[in-house]
């Protein structure tokens, strides 16, 4: 194995003490400035002097810059987090009601995301979801719903943390650069949702506390007079020792020069100005470092004179070369001193970062008045800065427990944490009120098993352990407990199982919370909803039995009234001679009378035919016989009969069948009858003008449509017009039309298609009855 030679003077200097090592090396310098002279000297100094003025202030700048988005950071996350926990209890709310029955899963996942979905976050923040395989469940775009976006690095992360901070780039469609955005996460088992609360961070400037960093930017000084602030890009002060909140955009410096507009312009740079101070003879030069940061727009900037670090050049110029030769005399004790200043304060502090390490976070270094000039001053104040902090993390962290502890004590809802074995560790007075005992300590004390003491059925708890160790979290477990004077009630447990470094389970901490009002109400509400569909059963039942009933005996009073009607025709149209005047006016008299029975009795007829009809569909009894229908030769086969229906009223009759039309799934015939329905109440209804049929394609369905130039309908009708039993013909002629059935069983028949039918009107100026119906399955195919 090779090893690098060095020259012996260059390891004999590396292994000498640091003090020698000055020495030698400062004897080196003092000789180069001896023979180079005062000019080079010069030059080497101002440029030291230069790069440290703007090296300290862009330090100073960058340090003050990351306190800003910490703090911004730290103020977003909380908010979105906030956010998404929130959103997770909803979730947990509807899931819980889906579990009690309230809802079926579906709805529950639907009311869960259409109260997500009406949240905003700043101006362009939304909550969305997707499941752990990427996959959109909930999103403000619905053409994105079931896409799988687990190729976005951003989506991996979530898929696979599912809890907590995320922070990208992103670029919306239309925009040339991507902008910073963050997002918090939560997850939620039972559906496989990942819940995401997500907006630009640059929306988040209103939640940011200037106060949390404020003193810690003023308290920063450079030199006698330098200072740092904040302000906006339209020159805004936010943060100033002497002038928060006023508008400086349009200042000037000594020369005209409206430098504040330069800074916003460039916002990261720096640039040097002349500034006279009121009362100051003549203006001095200042050096401005800024820095910028574009999710808040705001720009951080320290400043000071550039006199302030350049004075000692001039007298290091007019002295250097009195001195040289004397200072070579004085090196020695010169080094030692500089060694033992380097040494002593590193050892005091490596000595304070040792204490703190051991707990004591109250020791500090002690710093001049002016630390900017030496870079273990310089040092010292960033470790004062950071223990100061350090310890105010820690009293805050004191104070968010004692927070958690108040809010445990002083919770409405029962909290507890207990063994595995049924021994309470910790509750709190709500739990112990709630079980019926006076205080927690109670509680604890005469509670030695809560399998046995405050379970009604033991084999519940098993049942609790058993899912928490399969599942670490359970949520809504509904059971009845036992109070101290053995009343029962109904509870809900909200639990969360942790387990010790074996894996086993050791504790379950949790909430618990009466449910017993809404337990008994739900049961009423089960009973009550049986009751009616009894009810309604035992109406069905006696609608069908009557219509049976009537049909029978009506079917033959209209046949042997026809019948009648047809011997007194035949015999009217025998010789005249057979019968006498009176004779003839009784059988004219017979004739019309029959002629009504028959039209009367048809009329009852097509009744019982509805009422049948309406008791088959609604009883789910009718037989529908579903295939691909043709629309466009469906209606145009019907155009006759509505022509002549429309001509018997003297009305005129139009039609626009869209040809190409695509295949419906339907039953024909059933298709048919709601047609037919519509256009003889259009021309029941219209004295004068058209009626107008039409049938046209939309989206994934095939819209039909009768519109009449009749008296119109008004506002008030149209919710019930669809209703058993409603009429409204007195209301448009003054005299009743029909049963009222019509429309009520067109539109089961095309709610039994999956369709839709509804009604536009406007009094005075006809009506529109529409309905839609799917497009075959064979047709999307195809």
């Amino acid at each position: 194995m090779s090893t690098t030679t060095r020259p012996p003077f260059w390891s004999t200097l590396l292994n000498l003490p640091i003090r020698l090592k000055l020495f030698y090396c400062y004897s080196m310098a003092f000789l180069v400035y001896i023979l180079v002279g005062n000019l080079v000297i010069h030059a080497m100094v101002a440029t030291i002097i230069e790069n440290n003025i703007e090296e300290q202030l862009d330090s100073n700048t960058s340090a003050i810059l990351t306190l800003v988005r910490t703090s911004a950071d730290t103020a977003i996350r909380n908010y979105l987090r906030a956010v998404a926990e929130k959103n997770l209890e909803i979730v947990e709310h509807f899931h819980g009601q889906s579990v009690q029955g309230e809802l079926s899963e579906e709805q529950a996942r639907a009311e869960a995301a259409r109260v997500l979905l009406g949240q905003t976050i700043g101006n362009t923040g939304y909550i969305y979801v997707i499941d752990s395989n990427g996959v959109i469940q909930v999103h403000p775009s619905g053409q994105l719903l079931g896409r799988d976006i687990s190729d976005f690095d951003f989506i991996r992360q979530q898929m696979l943390r599912k809890e907590g901070y995320i922070e990208y780039d992103w670029a919306n469609p239309g925009e040339s650069l991507p902008r910073p955005k963050a997002l918090y996460m939560t997850s939620f088992a039972p559906w496989d949702w990942i819940i995401s609360a997500s907006s630009y961070r640059e929306e988040f400037t209103d939640l940011i506390d200037t106060a949390d960093f404020r003193d810690s930017i003023l308290e920063t000084v450079f030199g006698t007079t330098g200072y740092s602030y904040v302000m906006d890009s339209s020159g805004t002060l936010i943060i100033h020792p002497a002038m928060e909140n006023e508008n400086i955009f349009n200042s000037t410096d000594s020369d005209g020069r409206m430098f504040i507009q330069e800074i916003c312009e460039k916002k990261s740079g720096h640039i040097i100005y002349p500034w006279q101070n009121p009362g100051e003879p003549e203006p001095r030069h200042k050096l401005v470092v800024f820095n910028y940061i574009p999710e808040l727009d705001w720009i951080v900037a320290s400043s000071s004179y550039l006199e302030e670090f350049y004075a000692p050049l001039d007298t290091v110029t007019y002295t250097t070369l009195a001195l040289g030769a004397g200072m070579l005399l004085l090196l020695l004790p010169v080094t030692w001193f500089i060694g033992a200043a380097i040494a002593r304060p590193l050892n005091t502090l490596m000595q304070a970062f040792q204490d703190g390490a051991k707990g004591d976070l109250t020791r500090r270094m002690d710093i001049n008045k002016e630390p900017g000039k030496d870079e273990l001053q310089q040092l010292a104040v960033y470790y004062n800065t950071f223990m100061d902090k350090l310890e105010s993390s820690q009293g805050r962290l004191r104070l968010s427990e004692e927070q958690y502890r108040t809010l445990f004590e002083h919770a409405v809802e029962g909290v507890f944490q207990a063994t595995v074995q049924g021994r309470i560790i910790r509750t709190n007075s709500a739990m112990a009120r709630l079980f019926g005992y006076d205080s927690p300590q109670a509680f604890m004390a005469e509670v030695n098993d809560i399998t046995y003491d405050l379970y009604t059925e033991p084999q519940e708890r098993n049942r609790l352990l058993s899912r928490l160790r399969d599942d670490q979290y359970v949520r809504g477990f509904e059971v009845n407990f036992r109070r101290k004077n053995g009343e029962v009630f109904r509870g809900v447990i909200n639990a969360r199982a942790l387990f010790n470094d074996s894996g086993e389970l050791a504790l379950i901490e949790g909430m618990v919370h009466d449910v017993t009002s809404q337990f008994e109400t739900q049961v009423a509400l089960i009973k009550a909803k049986e009751n009616a569909e009894a009810a309604s059963r035992l109406k069905t039942d006696f609608l069908s039995m009557i219509s049976h009933e009537m049909r029978t005996p009506l079917t033959s009073v209209i046949g042997y009234a026809k019948l009648g009607i047809k011997k007194i025709r035949r015999l009217s149209g025998a010789d005249p001679l057979v019968l006498d005047e009176k004779g003839a006016s009784t059988l004219a008299f017979v004739q019309d009378g029959l002629e009504i029975m028959a039209q009367e009795g048809a009329r009852l007829a097509k009744l019982i035919e509805d009422l049948l009809d309406l008791t088959d569909l609604e009883g789910g009894k009718a037989a529908f016989v579903m295939e691909p229908v043709d629309p466009h030769a469906l209606a145009q086969a019907l155009l006759p009969l509505f022509r002549d229906l429309a001509e018997a009223k003297g009305l005129g009759f139009n039609h626009d069948l869209e040809h190409g039309l695509p295949l419906v799934q339907g039953d024909k015939q059933r298709l048919e009858q709601v047609l037919i329905a519509l256009v003889q109440n259009a021309a029941k209804f219209t004295d004068t003008g058209t009626i107008t049929l039409w049938a046209l394609h939309r989206g994934d369905r095939v819209e039909f449509g009768v519109r009449d130039t009749g008296p119109g309908i008004p506002p008030e009708y149209l919710e019930q017009l669809f209703e058993r039993f409603f009429q409204i013909g007195e209301v448009l002629t003054g005299k009743p039309h029909g049963s009222g059935l019509g429309l009520a069983i067109c539109r089961l028949i095309v709610e039994a298609h999956g369709g839709r039918i509804w009604v536009e009107s406007t009094p005075g100026r006809g009506s529109a009855f529409m309905f839609t119906v799917p497009v075959s399955t064979a047709f999307v195919e195809k």
